[in-house]
This record gives C-alpha cells, structure tokens and sequence, in this order.
C-alpha cells in the first residue's frame, strides 16, 4: 500500500467506504449523492487482508473505519466482517469502529454492537439540540435512541459537525451533549463556504462561552476543540498528525485504495475539491507562506486533504488560517485557566506533572506569538 514504514508498535488505520448510500440528506454534506455503490464482501476481506499482510510486523492495532453514507445500511456487511477477522485473524489487533447517524440502530443491531464491544464501536453523529439536529439533519431526531448509545455502550462518544449556520449555537448545542454524559468530538464543516460567514469572531465567542463552562464543571472532559495539544507546541515529535499513506490508508467501494477517504469520487467534490496533482496528498504543504514560520505550525492543520483542498483559495485560506488561531488561542487561554483555578479538573487529572509544565509553557507561548486578531 506504501513505500514508507511506520514506527513499531504504533497503530495504522484503514479507512474502508462501505456505502455511498445514506437514509438522509443532510444540509451540509458534500458527498457525491448521485452514487449509490457499496463494497462486495469479498473486496473488504481483501483489503483488510492486504493491510495485515502489509502492516502487521510493523504496527500494533489496526483500526478499521467503516464509512458511509451510513455504514449501518450495510449491517450484514458489518456483521460477516467481523465475524470473519475473529476467526481468520485470532491473535491480531483489530479493531472496528463507525459512525453512525443512529437511525437505524435499533433491535437487532444493538443486541449485535453489545455482543461485540469487545472488537467494535459506534459513535454517534449528533449536532446538538433537536431544533439544531433536526434543521440539517432531515428531522431525524427521534429516530435515534438515545438511551442506547448512552447508557449501553462502554464509552459514549457523540461527533458533531458545526457548519456555518450552527456556530451561532455551538456552545448551546455542546453544552447540551456534555451535560447529557456524552464524551464529544466536535470538527468545523469541511467542504463548505466559511469566508464569506465571518466566522472567526463568532467562533470566539462560542468558545469564551464554552471555556466558562467547563471551568465550572471540573468532573467533564472538554469537547475536542478545546482539547488541543497545547504540551507539544514546541515538541513536534509528541503528535502524531495524520500522515496518508503512512499511518492511514483508504479505499472506495470498488476497492481502489487512496491516500484518504477525502480522494474517493464520492467525498471530493464541491468548492474543497483536491486538485488532480495533490490527490496523492503526499506533500500537500501549508495553507500559504506565512505557515511555514508560525508559532503552531507542528500542531496546525492535521488534514492534508483539507489543506490541498483550499491552498490555492485565497481567501477559504486566510479565513481557515484565521479560525486556526481562533481556535489555538482559545485552547492556551483556557489551559492557562485550569492550571491556575482548577488543577483538579478531569482534562489534568491523569497527566503528569512534566506534561502539566509543558502546558502551562506551551500555552503561555502560544499567547505571546500568535495574533488571531479576535479578542478573547
């Protein structure tokens, strides 16, 4: 799958686009809708097999992304996976997981997610309040057990998209979920038009709001976004971003393997579109020149799809630099904050006092280089 070779003992995900089908439409997906494939068994077992082939002298666990569309259409596709790596592959390290819009998880397929937590895990696609998830999630709401996903899985975990429409209501809508005991991953939409939103002063203010939040409720971990790896600012070695074709690999439904699920026909289209030349997303480089020199450059801009997408963008690319900085000034703010008025926060809990000094250190530099231009 590639000429590089990756650490010992570390993890390698492959990424496998199960379906292109999907029983919504949601309003700021940017998938190919015109596609209606999915991945024969026989090509899945194929490219699992390749992987292990490949990969397992080499790495510890492979973790196996199933993707949609929603991957739960394909529910005995998921099932006769599994059931054949538990019994082609005993000793290997495999794990499983998808993201599911919830819809159709009822019945027979929550009795099957217990049956197997041991090698594979659901989470839950969810934006928020029912007003916010219903508006651009095609009223799916009440279709979504929520109690299941909650209270019978081992580690709860909600991912929710905010797009421009919803950053209004980000803190709101996190809130919610954090409240509710969901452990949240939260990404800004990809694939959409966020320079003519003026996004980044109205992104501050989300996470001012969610900042006094959490420093006020010392038993919840953050959401992701206010989560980064502020320790490593001057330790690129300490992060792994993700590396196509070195620590993650993906194939479309037909088994053609690319550098990331972001290459497939089915995921690169709209106004984010890979140029032909960066498809590879080898060398996908910065946003523009003035990354090269920036405080947080190591930490920045994980996504080499999305930075092939819109370097050449001028202002998809000055506008995504600046909610970089929103966002990693937000961070430092709000680590700074624990350290000096909640040292017994969860987020610090389990770190050691090293990586303590590193955060305090790594956030105080990030407020003295890094300008967002966006009061806080």
């Amino acid at each position: 799958m590639s000429d590089h070779t990756i650490p010992a003992n570390s993890s390698f995900q492959l990424s496998l686009i199960i379906t292109e089908k999907c029983n919504l439409n949601c309003d700021y997906c940017f998938c190919n809708k015109s596609m209606n494939r999915s991945m024969s068994p026989a090509t899945a077992r194929s490219l699992i097999g390749q992987a292990l082939a490949e990969y397992s002298g080499s790495i510890e666990t492979l973790n196996i992304l199933l993707m949609g569309g929603e991957p739960f259409l394909e529910f005995e596709l998921i099932r006769d996976l599994v059931k054949w790596v538990r019994t082609t592959y005993p000793e290997q390290q495999i794990k499983f997981k998808a993201v599911t819009n919830g819809t159709l998880v009822h019945g027979e397929i929550q009795d099957w997610l217990l049956s197997n937590s041991d090698l594979f895990s659901a989470e839950l696609s969810l934006d928020g309040t029912e007003e916010d998830h219903n508006s651009y999630r095609s009223g799916s709401f009440d279709s979504i057990d929520f109690a299941f996903f909650h209270n019978k899985l081992k580690h709860p975990v909600v991912s929710t998209v905010v797009s421009p429409a919803t950053l209004d209501h980000m803190a709101g809508n996190i809130i919610s979920l954090a409240e509710t005991g969901f452990r949240i991953k939260a990404v800004l939409a990809d694939g959409v038009d966020w320079a003519s939103q003026e996004p980044a002063g109205r992104l501050a203010q989300q996470l001012m709001k969610l900042i006094e939040f959490y420093l006020k409720s010392p038993s919840l971990y953050p959401f992701s976004l206010l989560s980064f790896a502020t320790w490593a600012v001057n330790d690129p070695e300490a992060v792994t971003a993700c590396q196509p074709g070195i620590n993650s690999i993906a194939a479309d439904t037909a088994g053609n393997r690319l550098a990331c699920h972001r290459s497939s026909s089915y995921y690169n289209t709209g106004k984010w579109k890979i140029p032909g030349e960066s498809i590879a997303l080898q060398e996908p480089g910065y946003l523009n020149e003035a990354c090269a020199s920036c405080c947080i450059r190591h930490l920045c801009h994980s996504c080499p799809a999305s930075v092939a997408s819109i370097k050449n963008d001028a202002e998809q690319s000055r506008t995504s630099c600046l909610m970089s900085k929103v966002l990693f000034t937000a961070n430092a703010w709000f680590h700074l904050r624990l350290l000096t008025e909640n040292p017994d926060h969860r987020f610090l809990r389990h770190r050691s006092n090293s990586q303590k000094r590193a955060m305090l250190t790594g956030s105080k530099f990030i407020l003295d280089n890094l300008n967002p231009d966006v009061p806080f």
